[in-house]
């Protein structure tokens, strides 16, 4: 990447998209991150309650009615994120305006929403097998969540993450290996995934088991015929095989091989399958996975390639493409390039990565850097590519 001219309206631009990549920063780090690491609910129900109908009668005197779900939405979200974000930012107005953005974004999800039928069906016993402890964790009313891939905010480099919360105590299975989480069916988890479904036909490859949750959906699906499951962990496997899937109903459409996923999917015939579901990609640390994933099937006509939840995975690189217009940038003003900070060693291959995919892109206007920090765009780029991470 390279600049043509440094002119006044570049170097403008510049100072605003570096504030957005900050202020994204701060979101991911004060508010995804701790929603994602600690549980975060009303502590008084009755107090939350009293919040609610507070809301509602406050409404009414303005003349209009807020039905009692849309009461409870817009309490927890005040209660839980808007109080979060206000103590993120000094700044009221940047504030308000972030808080408006991630609003938009907000669920408050039922029963229904959840689709209760898998674990209405699949009794999930509490199981130790060595290092690894089968187990359902016991949710809160109203707690927060962190509910899918984020949405890149118009006109702004920054990235607003979609959070829910459920109106019930929702109690989901987690796998830990060592005390680590490794899989789980979290509010997440099952939206992002039902939301795949709608790409789902035909012979199904799925990499990764994940407790079978979209392997269940998939199997029930009249216009798919098989699914074949491949998983590297042997103890997964076991667990997935021995207490899941001999509840299945439709278990008869459902195969399973231990195999390394990227090894496997390396090795298939294209048109050998109809429809390729990435499933073990669980955290944003492995957008190396991510990126191999893309090599591999980007070229095909036929499977289709469903990579569950890689909007995450495509706003999480884009933070790259930032640096690396950020060096560009320093790099025509004269700046030193050493007192760059560098990255830790385990990201600096990804950086490479970016830099040689966006090496030919020449920034002339700030209409240029918005194109370039466009998570489209990027996407655009990782399947177009020849280049091999």
């Amino acid at each position: 990447m390279k600049i043509g001219k440094l002119t006044q309206e570049i170097k403008e631009h510049f100072v605003r998209i570096d504030s957005y990549a900050n202020d994204s920063a701060q979101i991911e780090t004060n508010l995804t991150y701790a929603i994602e690491t600690n549980k975060i609910y009303p502590t008084d129900l009755g107090d939350f309650d009293k919040s609610v109908e507070e809301l509602k009668r406050t409404v009414m005197d303005q003349g209009e009615i807020l039905s009692d779900f849309n009461a409870r939405r817009s309490a927890s979200f005040t209660a839980g994120v808007a109080t979060i974000c206000m103590n993120i930012f000094e700044d009221d107005d940047k504030a308000s305006r972030y808080i408006e953005a991630l609003e938009a974004q907000y669920e408050l999800l039922t029963e229904k929403d959840l689709a209760k039928s898998y674990l209405t069906t699949v009794k999930i016993p509490n199981i130790k097998i060595g290092e690894y402890e089968l187990k359902i964790e016991e949710g809160k009313p109203y707690q927060l969540y962190v509910g899918g891939s984020s949405v890149r905010m118009k006109r702004r480099n920054v990235n607003i993450p979609r959070l829910c919360a459920t109106d019930f105590a929702y109690n989901f299975p987690v796998l830990t290996k060592a005390g680590q989480v490794i899989s789980m069916l979290s509010p997440a988890h099952v939206l992002t995934t039902q939301e795949s479904l709608e790409h789902i036909n035909g012979n199904v490859l799925c990499l990764g088991v994940n407790l079978g949750y979209f392997a269940f959906l998939a199997s029930e699906l009249e216009f798919v015929n098989e699914i074949t499951i491949v998983e590297k962990d042997t103890t997964i496997l076991e667990i997935f095989n021995e207490y899941i899937l001999p509840q299945f109903k439709a278990r008869h459409k459902i195969k399973t091989l231990n195999a390394a996923p990227l090894e496997y999917l390396k090795n298939i015939k294209e048109g050998e399958y109809d429809t390729v579901y990435c499933d073990f990609l669980m955290n944003l640390d492995e957008c190396d996975d991510y990126l191999r994933v893309k090599h591999e099937t980007s070229s095909w006509k036929k499977p289709r390639a469903v990579i569950h939840n890689e909007g995450s995975f495509v706003s999480h690189l884009s933070g790259f493409v930032c640096r690396e217009l950020e060096e560009t940038y320093y790099n025509a003003l004269g700046y030193d390039p050493s007192q760059i900070p560098l990255l830790p060693p385990e990201l600096q291959r990804t950086a490479k990565y970016i830099s040689r995919l966006f090496k030919d892109e020449v920034i002339e206007s700030k209409k240029d850097m918005d194109r370039v920090l466009s998570t489209e765009y990027l996407l655009e780029k990782i399947e177009n590519t020849h280049i091999k991470y």
